[in-house]
């Protein structure tokens, strides 16, 4: 187990969607919210967080995968909204949420989920709520006392809306300077007509 690596899986983000929340950052920035920002090239929508990911795992996961993406065709999703978790007066992270097919999104995470727990992955014991992660609290106090009013003054208006086709395997490699994602896999989602 010593040379599992840190992994997870997630929807690709498309160009457009990214540099939208590349905005709500600018935003909080100026508003003088200090975090620790998510880099745009690593945001994604994770469906799974895995931990350790054992190389001798890998083939098994990958074959439970394309079972799974085989039932789905791509999402149509809107990047909307901003929040915080636990909540928005005192967050620890801050978030855009999603809207769109996110019935059908939270059925493909539980179908995933499903599908790996055979191999030793657990459930989460939190329901799943897709949110596309812009900020992390620096330690383990909140980002501020109050941030409700700046949440609501960095709100964006509207919705973005994107199709969803690509699941990645990523591998979180930690660094001092933040986090970095390697693909390690893809799987499509189907069409319809395929």
């Amino acid at each position: 187990m010593s040379d599992a690596y840190r992994a997870f899986i997630a929807l690709a983000l498309p160009p457009a969607v990214t540099d939208f929340l590349k905005r709500v950052q600018d935003c909080l920035v100026k508003e003088g919210v200090r975090a620790r920002w998510v880099r745009p090239e690593g945001m994604h929508l994770t469906l799974k967080f895995l931990g350790g990911l054992p190389p001798e795992k890998m083939d098994d996961l990958a074959a439970a995968v394309d079972a799974v993406v085989r039932s789905y065709t791509p999402l149509e999703l809107t990047a909307q909204g901003l929040g915080g978790f636990p909540n928005r007066s005192r967050p620890r992270v801050l978030w855009v949420g999603i809207g769109g097919q996110s019935a059908r999104l939270a059925d493909l995470q539980r179908h995933l989920e499903s599908a790996l727990m055979p191999l030793g992955w657990l459930a989460e014991k939190r329901p799943f709520r897709g949110h596309l992660t812009l900020a992390r609290a620096k330690g383990r106090r909140p980002l501020a006392r109050n941030m409700a009013d700046t949440i609501e003054q960095c709100e964006p208006e509207g919705v973005v809306p994107f199709t969803a086709a690509r699941l990645v395997l990523y591998r979180s490699h930690l660094r001092p300077t933040g986090a970095v994602y390697e693909a390690l896999r893809q799987w499509d989602l189907h069409d319809a007509a395929s």
